[in-house]
């Protein structure tokens, strides 16, 4: 989420803690995937077809300033992608590696000592020459092993955190201004659609991103979704996008404590808008 003042970069701050987190426990980085939920504060750009085929000139020009600023605001979750992107190409490229030094192992054992003991310190040497560090030792006896563990410790402590940005979008953004009083613009109708909004986005974005990999979920994720599916009144998720979108106008919540329930959540009781 936007903190404002106070960390206009929020999931820096929650990679960090997660980072921190594996080291305490001492787990590796490659079992993890950090789901980091982005809400953002802005409607998503999108161009309906119907006002693209004759479009006015200043029609044109907002449409692009809106898309440039949903840029700048999402850029964070790009940089999360690059990362992400990078850290797989690490990934395959030591598990290529990995796979190479097994092999290495085997046409090795069907050599002679002389042989074997010449073939390593060329290899040796050969790493030496590319400047590689790490694994090189005193000669090529046991550089197998030693690039072996060398690749591991990168595999689980070296890589990037893989993060899956969620992205969670209002529908529209009422809120102009900052609006925390009726002298700058304060409104209660809108501040209470962006309350309920920002509730029944998240709800749906969480049960859409867990019913996507539902095979492969942890204990906390089955909890989320168990939760999910109990508020939103709907066991059954459709398969197809016309499916989704019928059901993400019907559906009603089932949290009748709530205070926005009886009548001013869209998905509430007696809807209001």
């Amino acid at each position: 989420m936007d903190g404002g003042a106070i960390d206009n970069t929020p999931s820096n701050s929650a990679i960090d803690a997660t980072r921190e987190w594996l080291e305490k426990t001492g787990a590796s980085r490659q079992d993890v995937v950090l789901d980091l939920y982005v809400v953002f504060l802005h409607a998503e750009p999108r161009v309906e077809p119907s006002k693209v085929r004759d479009p006015a000139l200043h029609q044109v020009v907002q449409r692009t300033m809106e898309i440039q600023g949903a840029a700048k605001q999402s850029s964070a979750a790009v940089v999360v992608d690059t990362i992400n992107t990078f850290g797989r190409r690490g990934e395959n490229l030591a598990g290529s590696l990995l796979a190479l030094l097994d092999s290495y192992r085997e046409a090795l054992d069907s050599l002679d000592p002389e042989q074997q003991r010449a073939l390593l310190d060329r290899l040796r040497a050969e790493v030496n020459r590319r400047g590689v560090r790490g694994y090189q030792g005193q000669s090529g006896e046991g550089i197998l092993d030693r690039m072996a563990g060398w690749t591991e410790e990168i595999l689980s402590d070296q890589l990037p955190l893989q993060v899956k940005a969620v992205k969670i979008y209002p529908e529209e953004m009422p809120l102009s201004t900052l609006q925390l009083s009726g002298r700058l613009g304060y409104r209660q109708d809108n501040a209470l659609a962006m309350l309920t909004m920002g509730c029944y986005n998240t709800l749906w974005a969480i049960r859409g991103h867990l019913e996507a990999q539902k095979s492969d979920l942890d204990d906390q994720d089955q909890r989320g979704l168990a939760l999910a599916r109990k508020w939103m009144g709907v066991d059954t998720w459709p398969s197809d996008a016309a499916g989704k979108e019928d059901l993400r106008k019907t559906w009603r919540c089932q949290r009748t404590a709530c205070v926005y329930h009886p009548h001013h959540c869209p998905h509430g009781a007696t809807p209001s808008g």
